[in-house]
């Protein structure tokens, strides 16, 4: 029993020669334009990613160097007024710094009802989903004495 619709092989066999350069040429450009737009893509994104860790590992070396003092000296209400500062940056949604034993020394966060994430257990950039952690550890004289948090 044959089909009612005829298959590729006989319709592409019916074909002029210039036809058949045509369509190959046009497939061969289409396979190659998504493999170039998928590079792009890919490319965009690792450099998206590069710049956010970037912006995100500066923010960390500039808050630490600000709250040394605060930790050294047990004064959070001058490490929550740096920590503060970062409410400027729309992309933070929080921030908290932990002592050396890891409990919370202050926090700073753009949605009141976030609850306090526990002091991190690593050091550099996580991606999770889309929320992106930075943790740092802050260190004086070779001792850590602290460590911060930042979500973005």
């Amino acid at each position: 029993m044959r089909s009612v619709f005829p298959s590729f092989k006989e319709v592409y066999n019916n074909w002029a020669i210039s036809r058949k350069i045509v369509a190959i040429t046009a497939f061969a450009s289409l396979i190659s334009l998504t493999i170039l737009c998928s590079i792009s893509v890919y490319r965009e994104w690792d450099s998206f990613t590069n710049k956010e860790a970037r912006k995100l590992e500066t923010l960390s070396r500039i808050l630490s160097s600000n709250t040394v003092a605060s930790l050294r000296f047990n004064d959070p209400e001058t490490a929550q007024e740096y920590v503060e500062s970062l409410k400027h940056d729309p992309d933070i949604q929080s921030v908290t710094i932990y002592d050396s034993q890891g409990d919370l020394f202050t926090q700073y966060s753009r949605n009141l009802d976030t609850p306090v994430r526990e002091a991190p257990n690593f050091d550099g950039i996580l991606w999770q989903g889309d929320v992106v952690l930075y943790a740092r550890n802050i260190v004086l004289n070779g001792k850590e004495i602290g460590s911060m948090l930042i979500e973005q």
